[in-house]
């Protein structure tokens, strides 16, 4: 078993649901689970630019989002864009983020401090 295996075995918490990429034909699943420190992951530079965490509190925070329409193939779609961040987060990644803090953590009683 890989060092990366036993890596999500013990930190991979679930799956979200698919979610659909319309651009590219093609269906995401994100993996939800927790992350402790960023600066001890070894990225692939081909396919990451960066590593970064934002606060819970700041993905919540009205004031650093912003809801953005994209148009394709003659339909128009409200997406979520955050800027509270290192960098904004947009596009796929903000759309997983949004669908994710509606779903899952809007019942869910947080203590300061909590990073996504």
């Amino acid at each position: 078993m890989c060092i990366r295996d036993r890596w999500y075995q013990r930190r991979v918490r679930g799956l979200f649901h698919d979610i659909p990429n319309l651009l590219y034909d093609i269906r995401v699943t994100p993996v939800v689970g927790f992350v402790q420190n960023v600066d001890h992951f070894i990225i692939n530079n081909s396919e990451i630019a960066d590593i970064f965490t934002v606060p819970i509190a700041v993905l919540t925070d009205p004031n650093k989002q912003l809801l953005t329409e994209r148009s394709y193939q003659n339909k128009t779609y409200k997406l979520m864009t955050f800027t509270g961040g290192p960098h904004k987060i947009w596009g796929m990644t903000g759309l997983i983020t949004d669908m994710f803090l509606k779903e899952i953590l809007q019942n869910i009683p947080l203590t300061p401090g909590h990073h996504l």
